[in-house]
């Protein structure tokens, strides 16, 4: 007796089949009967294709519409995003500007008012020659004026990175500070490179590295190269510099050297005496400047003028430094 599904049996399991609800005897009768008839295999393999309604199709349309239109939400809010941080970054560099961290030089000198009022003029120049001046703000707290240059973003056809800042003195200021540098105090004009040399005061004369930096500032150098050597036993303490190349020079030399051991005893507290060591090409020579000896060339107590930057701006000026 023939047991194989007929035709009509097989296409009325097809849909059961198809989705996976008939058991594994009756898949394998049915699979049995595609194999061997054509015209089952060929509508079993038409009804596997899924056929989309109208609806369904229309539901598909409406999703990838409103994919679409969140997708273009998405770019334009990151575009808006995007464009209003380059303008806020625009309007920061270009309008607004920043602070000024340094100035290459600068120039400052007194002038007066009709009324007899005195007036500070500060000029120069800024480091960053991609920047302009834009503006500058003054603020007084306790005595002592601050002034903060502002730049800005140069224009493609800006090239000016000068500044110019007039500044009428109140009363009651004794102080003013620009760029983290005095440039004025208490009447008098502060040098730029007197706060570099002025920075450099310190208390002992045991810590070389800071006796290394006042002779840096004050290029002691350029006599040519030097060993140090420290007294620091018994008072007065004392630094010692050995030059080891050829002095010829020696009453330049020594005038020089002498003034520059005027400062080095008023900038660290406990020195008590400078000497120096050096070879004229016939003979070597010492040379000793103590405190006693600069307070006696200048009539003023030499840790005096250390006291603050003012005085320490006097002692430069009468040594013509």
């Amino acid at each position: 007796m023939d047991r194989r599904l007929r035709c009509e049996v097989v296409r009325d399991l097809l849909p059961t089949y198809i989705d996976g609800l008939t058991s594994e005897v009756t898949n394998e009768e049915i699979e049995s009967h595609l194999s061997s008839c054509k015209e089952c295999e060929m509508l079993y393999n038409e009804m596997k294709i899924p056929i989309e309604t109208p609806m369904e199709t229309k539901e598909m349309d409406y999703l990838k519409k409103v994919k679409q239109r969140t997708n273009k939400r998405i770019i334009t809010g990151v575009a808006l995003i995007v464009g209003m941080f380059l303008l806020l970054i625009g309007i920061r560099m270009y309008v607004v500007g920043d602070d000024v961290n340094s100035v290459a030089n600068y120039d400052a000198f007194l002038s007066s008012t009709g009324e007899g009022k005195e007036v500070l003029i500060v000029q120069g120049e800024l480091v960053n020659r991609a920047s302009v001046y834009k503006k500058h703000k003054i603020t007084v707290k306790e005595g002592t004026a601050t002034i903060d240059l502002v730049e800005r973003a140069a224009l493609p056809w800006e090239d000016n990175a000068n500044y110019y800042v007039g500044y009428e003195i109140p009363s009651g200021v004794k102080r003013i500070i620009m760029n983290e540098q005095v440039i004025w105090e208490d009447g008098i004009l502060i040098r730029e490179d007197t706060n570099e040399i002025y920075d450099t005061k310190h208390a002992y004369v045991g810590d070389m590295s800071a006796n290394g930096r006042t002779a840096g500032a004050l290029q002691i150098g350029k006599f040519g190269q030097f060993l140090n050597s420290l007294q620091t036993t018994q008072e007065p303490y004392g630094w010692t510099m050995e030059f080891t190349d050829r002095i010829t020079q020696d009453a330049i030399f020594n005038e020089r050297m002498t003034q520059y051991a005027y400062v080095i005893l008023s900038l660290i507290d406990n020195l008590g005496e400078v000497s120096w060591e050096y070879n004229n090409g016939s003979k070597a020579i010492t040379k000793t400047v103590t405190t006693e000896d600069a307070t006696k060339a200048l009539g003023k107590d030499i840790k005096e003028y250390s006291k603050n930057i003012a005085q320490f701006q006097n002692l430069l000026d009468q040594l013509y430094l």
